[in-house]
């Protein structure tokens, strides 16, 4: 973090909470999007054998 105000890019440090959170948010519903599938492939094994 030292380079940045040396080579006159330390303003866009303000910025990347316009970028980090959406991908925040992007990942975290990837993320419950494959637990859902991974629950849902789960039961539809289970009840295959029945």
């Amino acid at each position: 973090m030292v380079a940045l105000p040396a080579i006159g890019v330390g303003m866009l440090v303000a910025y990347l909470d316009w970028v980090l959170f959406p991908a925040l948010a992007a990942f975290l519903a990837l993320l419950g999007y494959g637990l859902y599938r991974m629950n849902y492939n789960g039961k539809a094994a289970r009840n295959a054998g029945n």
